[in-house]
């Protein structure tokens, strides 16, 4: 990445660990997989480079000296982590080392290492000898058992560590019923740090329950003798990944009693690994009212936690290359920088403390949109003093100024001066700078307001040093200590001011001089402070009113960004503006800035080949330049892990979490992140969600009102959004356990035939519906209270499970280019199967000549991965372009004709098409050996417009029966489709139809163009031209493969749903009652239920009413979801 002309490299890595210490940090999670990087740090801090690496030595020489000996593993291993842990090890030792394979003298060799290396762990700064001589002639004065005792000590802790790295403080402004429950957590579970985790997943009642158990068990185990901390490793084990028999055999129980106590610590185990999991009762379960068995649950223990998703890593950033990315070329400054310069410069001119609140506006926009940068292309034309509020453990770019402190102070007293001596302090301390004559010297505004960024801003210095005598930050804060007691804050703020605007009259355009930029500015609205009459108000709106009196026509603005703030924090709609008015002062506020123009800035040019369209450093550069540009540096970095840190970004981005790991529950709006991004539905205008979607979960700003109490939000074509959402969606895995008929007891494989085993005996890997499953419904609810459009149901149906499809159908691998989870192409004939579990031979197809088909299944390639809205009939040009974009379209309103579409393009049948098998494949298919209808292909397949054809999509989701009549209309002709010369496939779905079986396929009508006022009559003649038309039917979600049985259940519920509010009061006779009181006529008087019934139309008598209704009864009644937490 280069840098921009005239602006100077900007941030400075923090620094990166050392190789030493990274590998160091692998031995150490290798060798101590239950603690966490806070106590290697610790460890390493303390004791040093050289005895951190002597003692992984020696642990890893025992460890194995230990295992060539054939000691069991977790022997040793088990042992050695009790003797870490804070708590009487002494009295488990005979019990826990199992050291009968060695001689008497080498056992007592083997324990005295192991209790001095747990010492040195413990306490490293009491070990001040070589390690090697430690460990072989101890300490002088001080022997094993001495050792033994200060390890038994359960008040010590780790050196350096201020809770061993094993337990978390419970936080001072959390509820006292949460602190307790926190303090129970950390007694039973002492290096164990997940306790929101589990108060996220379930709620405090349920923590609450599972402590009472927990404490009763561990009662009754401790009752044969041993103590409690010898369970607590034990159940330790059970819930991290480490069951087995010899763990269980160790628990030293014998009575049926204990064996009782055993088994219900297993199940609490299990509760405490898989919290959502369990189908009663947390009493129920752990008193073993399950399907699962015990012998399952341990199963399903043994498996890895990243098959669970419970381990929360941060995400990895690469500091370097997010440093380098602001020093990339800036495209589109005439269209996303002038406008709002233009914006600025009027607005400082218009600030008058009579009319407006205060001269500020704020920058909306999702994530990654590039808010930061506009800032710095700003400071090109202007001087902007630029401090970002990030907090300080965030690792986040930029990283948090210094002058940060002054703007939130830990004790803010009398915050209205305080402000006021700040600002006045730093505008005068800039003023300061343009009047030296080093810089007054300067011929051009470009070098001045240059040698301002290098001067003020952060640039290849390390944070650390930003204090150092010379900068912008040190000499603020020296002038703000040094300024006179009896100074008045107002007054110094006015006169500096002025001293600012006549040191800046250098400017080309006087009116705006000076930006203040505020980044990361959600800090600021904590109502941390008090006012002058004692009242909590926050940073934000004290700063505002200090602002306010700020003297006119002085070039003065201030601009705050932030990501995860709703836009009514900064800019709140008059009738909701909690603020206390200034006496006689202005009430407007200035609008807010969203228009940022930065999507498909760094788009690739098109692609020319089959191998160019799956690139993914060409696909990346679609939508935020933000993933374009991280992934080009970080495949050179980390090829390896490039793809998967950056689906972990997005993912993280659509969700607002901070870390790899999938959320026990999803929220509202992170369910509507993840939809939006690939099926994009509409939101009602008035919905508060638009608004913590822009805010939190990377959605666009796509119009404010004037009054800023209506925000429309939206998900533009992103296919790395697309990717990450699809990723979680269709293809996170779980571990299944069987049950006794060995059969899985979740749903079926989503990589196969719906419903099958994944699998051998012990249970199997399968997909992990519940998050779709979650979404469905929470979308279901959404249509219900009026918050998404009702009318598209069915619609919205079809593109979920055609998304589900694409994403599930076997992906073509093209030579060098890597695969993208849920983004790679996929043969038509294998989508198709994908959809109805049937080899193409066998699928019901209509049409009136036999090649069509064959055309379209022996050549047709797909790729898409979301849907997106267009308000317009789309061509072949377009097709082709929705292709280079991976995205299908959902159509305009009132589109004739067809519903949803996407690109279907016929690669080119060529003598030699270069082709490599990958594998033989199992299908019955004729087309199996043809063209290049294997899963591997090179990249000798053209793109042209002549070889694009498509897909259109009809939906039906009505109780009556379909009009056959109308058929005619599902074609290119009537939908007034252009440049299509090939065979098109037309795919109907019936979704509330009967499945019947062998399935019907009716005969449509052919192709007829629609009538116009010129031509009324037009539709009355087939199409000469449309003879190419391919339709396959799809009657009921039952026809549908891809689809889990609790997945169809769920998308039952949504298409059954309507915007009624009887929908709500179902099942209950005096609400509905009342209803048809309240709302004569609108409900028929018959109707109990309030289930206003469509009349049958249609000449279809082959549907059956009967099983339409049962299958409708059969659907949920939707209830507003269990509030969650979310992490």
């Amino acid at each position: 990445m280069s840098v921009v002309a005239g602006l100077p490299a900007a941030f400075s890595a923090q620094a990166s660990p050392t190789s030493i210490e990274a590998q160091e940090r692998l031995r150490f999670k290798d060798l101590h997989p239950d603690f966490e990087d806070d106590t290697f740090m610790a460890l390493w801090n303390a004791a040093g480079a050289d005895k951190v690496q002597q003692y992984h030595n020696e642990l890893e020489a025992l460890f194995k000296r230990l295992a060539s000996a054939n000691v069991d593993k977790e022997s040793y291993d088990y042992g050695f982590r009790a003797l870490l842990m804070p708590g009487p090890a002494s009295g488990v030792l005979e019990e826990i080392f199992d050291f009968s394979q060695l001689s008497k003298e080498n056992q007592a060799n083997v324990t005295s290492k192991l209790i001095r290396l747990a010492y040195f762990h413990r306490f490293p700064k009491r070990v001040n000898l070589n390690l090697t001589d430690f460990l072989k002639d101890g300490y002088p004065g001080l022997k094993d058992a001495d050792m033994l005792i200060a390890l038994d000590d359960p008040t010590s802790k780790h050196e350096n560590q201020t809770s061993s790295g094993l337990s978390t403080a419970s936080n001072p402004q959390e509820p006292a019923s949460e602190a307790v429950e926190r303090a129970r957590f950390e007694d039973l579970h002492p290096k164990d740090d997940s306790f929101m985790t589990l108060l996220n997943a379930v709620g405090l009642d349920k923590v609450r329950q599972y402590h009472d158990s927990l404490e009763n068990v561990f009662k009754e185990l401790t009752s044969s003798g041993l103590p409690t901390k010898h369970y607590q490793i034990m159940f330790s084990c059970l819930y991290k990944a480490r069951p087995s028999g010899h763990l269980v055999k160790n628990m030293s129980i014998h009575s049926s009693k204990d064996n009782n106590a055993t088994s219900r610590l297993i199940r609490l185990a299990h509760f405490k690994r898989f919290p959502n999991r369990i189908d009663s009762t947390l009493k129920e379960f752990i008193n073993g009212s399950s399907n699962l068995t015990e012998k399952q649950i341990l199963t399903a223990l043994e498996q890895p936690i990243e098959l669970a998703n419970t381990q929360s890593k941060p995400i990895a950033w690469e500091v370097d290359i997010l440093q380098a990315g602001y020093q990339a070329p800036y495209e589109r400054s005439d269209i996303i920088i002038q406008p709002i310069l233009s914006n600025l410069r009027t607005w400082a001119t218009m600030w008058s403390s009579k009319e407006y609140k205060a001269p500020y506006t704020s920058i909306i926009g999702p994530t990654m949109i590039g808010k930061t940068r506009a800032l710095m292309q700003l400071a090109k034309h202007v001087c902007v003093i630029y401090i970002c509020l990030r907090p300080e453990v965030s690792s986040g770019q930029p990283p948090r100024s210094v002058l940060a402190d002054p703007l939130l102070p830990d004790t803010p007293h009398n915050l209205h001066e305080h402000y006021a001596r700040f600002l006045g302090v730093l505008l005068d301390t800039a003023a300061a700078f343009f009047l030296r004559p080093r810089v007054t010297e300067m011929e051009t505004q470009q070098d001045k307001l240059s040698a301002w960024w290098d001067h003020s801003f952060i640039n290849d210095r390390e944070i650390k040093n930003e204090r150092q005598i010379g900068s912008f930050s040190s000499e603020v804060l020296h002038n703000l200590q040094n300024l006179p007691p009896k100074t008045k804050g107002i007054t110094l703020l006015e006169n500096a001011v002025v001293k600012m605007s006549d040191a800046m009259e250098f400017l080309k355009n006087p009116r705006l001089k000076v930006v203040l930029a505020i980044d990361e500015a959600r800090n600021l609205i904590k109502p941390e402070a008090l006012d002058d009459k004692g009242l909590k108000i926050s940073y934000f709106r004290m700063l505002r009113r200090v602002t306010s009196l700020i003297p006119a026509k002085k070039g003065f603005f201030t601009v705050f960004t932030d990501t995860t703030s709703r836009v009514a924090n900064f800019s709140p709609s008059m009738d909701k503006d909690p603020s206390l008015r200034i006496l006689k002062g202005g009430l407007k506020l200035f609008p807010p800035i969203y228009r940022l123009a930065t999507l498909d800035s760094i788009a690739r040019p098109d692609p020319q080949t089959w191998k160019e369209l799956m690139l993914p450093t060409r696909l990346f550069s679609y939508g935020s330049p933000f993933y374009g540009l991280y992934y080009n540096d970080l495949r050179e970095l980390r090829p390896e892990s490039a793809m998967g840190n950056l689906l972990d970004i997005a993912q993280g981005k659509l969700l607002c979490e901070e870390s790899t790991s999938s959320p026990s529950q999803l929220s509202k709006p992170q369910i509507f992140a993840l939809f939006g991004s690939i099926i994009q539905p509409q939101m009602s205008t008035i919905s508060s969600l638009n608004s913590e979607l822009v805010s939190s979960h990377a959605a666009h700003c796509m119009r404010i009102n004037s009054a800023c109490d209506l925000i429309t939000s939206d998900y533009p074509s992103q296919f790395v959004y697309a990717s990450a959402a699809n990723r979680l969606l269709t293809i996170t895995k779980k571990f299944v356990p069987k049950d006794k008929t060995n059969r899985s007891v979740a749903g079926g494989d989503a990589g196969g035939d719906a419903g099958e085993d994944a699998g051998g005996d012990a249970g199997g890997v399968q997909y992990y519906d519940e998050y779709l499953i979650d979404c469905i419904n929470e979308l279901a609810l959404a249509v219900q209270n009026g918050l998404v459009a009702s009318g598209d149901v069915g619609e919205i149906a079809t593109r979920i499970i055609l998304v589900r499809a694409a994403c599930m159908t076997k992906k073509i691998n093209v030579t060098g280019v890597p695969s993208i989870p849920c983004g790679s192409s996929a043969r038509l004939q294998d989508f198709l199967q994908t959809l109805t579990g049937k080899d193409c031979n066998e699928i019901q197809f209509g049409s009136m000549r036999k090649e069509d088909q064959d055309t379209l299944l022996r050549r047709g390639r797909i790729f898409f991965n979301h849907f997106n809205l267009i308000q317009y009939t789309p061509n072949a040009r377009v097709f082709l372009k929705m292709l280079y974009r991976g995205l299908a379209v959902q159509c305009r309103p009132y589109q004739p004709g067809f519903d949803q579409l996407f690109t279907v393009y016929l690669v080119p049948e060529s003598p030699n098409p270069r082709v490599q098998p990958k594998s033989k494949s199992k299908s019955k298919s004729k087309f199996k050996s043809e063209l290049t209808s294997t899963s591997e292909v090179e990249d000798s397949i053209p793109l042209n417009v002549a070889n694009i054809t498509f897909c259109g999509i009809q939906t039906k989701n009505q109780k009556g029966g379909i009009d056959w009549r109308d058929s005619y209309k599902w074609s290119k002709s009537y939908a007034e489709i252009e440049g299509i010369n090939h065979p098109y496939l037309v795919m109907l779905f019936n979704l509330r139809g009967p499945t019947k079986t062998p399935p019907e396929l009716h005969t449509w009508r052919s192709p007829r163009p629609p009538a116009t006022d010129d031509n009324p009559g037009a539709d009355d003649n087939p199409c000469t031209d449309d003879k190419q038309r391919v339709y396959i039917e799809f009657s009921g979600l039952e026809m549908i493969h891809c689809l889990t049985p609790s997945i169809r259940a769920a998308l039952l519920g949504l298409i059954v749903t309507e915007r009624d509010i009887m929908q709500h009061e179902k099942g209950n006779p005096q609400n509905v009652t009342w209803l048809k009181i309240v709302k004569p006529l609108v409900y028929r008087e018959d109707d109990i239920l309030g289930d206003n019934q469509d009349d049958k139309r249609g000449d279809d008598q082959d549907d059956k009413p009967g099983d339409d209704q049962r299958k409708i009864s059969e659907a949920p009644i939707l209830q507003p979801r269990q509030k969650r937490r979310i992490k």
